[in-house]
């Protein structure tokens, strides 16, 4: 598929690409990795921004403005570096939250799936906690309530 290239709405003489790259006025590739984002600064942008992410300028151009309650971008893949228009979404802090990675010192390798003498199964949504407990034995109940709250909240 060739690379598509798209202007960013209120940034004059800059694109976005399909291919999650930033074009400046020039016709190069802009763009400075700081940790594991990269940013878009300097002259680049007008008057009133001094950094933006870049895949937040590549949702502007294909998805449109963030709305007022969905002001972060989250990448779906959790994969920082990737700022194709697919792995990108508007989303809210919660959900941000609810697409991070399994904790390193997760016994069951299942987020919100806790062994404890028994299954304790969490979800946090909205300064909501849910939680429920399920025997040792009952693992694949544990994740199955799981799922099914995570459908119920539309996470």
């Amino acid at each position: 598929m060739a690379e598509e290239f798209r202007d960013i709405p209120g940034f004059p003489g800059l694109k976005a690409t399909s291919y999650g790259r930033i074009i400046g006025k020039l016709g190069n590739e802009i763009g400075a990795k700081s940790g594991k984002y990269i940013s878009i600064g300097g002259r680049s942008l007008p008057p009133g921004y001094t950094t933006l992410g870049r895949g937040n300028l590549v949702l502007r151009a294909f998805v449109g403005p963030p709305p007022p309650d969905k002001p972060e971008v989250d990448h779906i893949n959790r994969n920082k570096k990737d700022d194709r228009p697919e792995n990108l979404r508007w989303a809210d802090r919660y959900e941000q939250m609810q697409n991070r990675n399994v904790q390193k010192q997760s016994t069951s390798q299942i987020k919100g799936l806790t062994e404890r003498h028994h299954w304790q199964c969490t979800i946090k949504h909205r300064h909501k906690v849910y939680n429920n407990l399920f025997p040792i034995d009952q693992r694949e109940e544990a994740i199955a309530w799981l799922e099914q709250k995570r459908i119920e909240l539309n996470l």
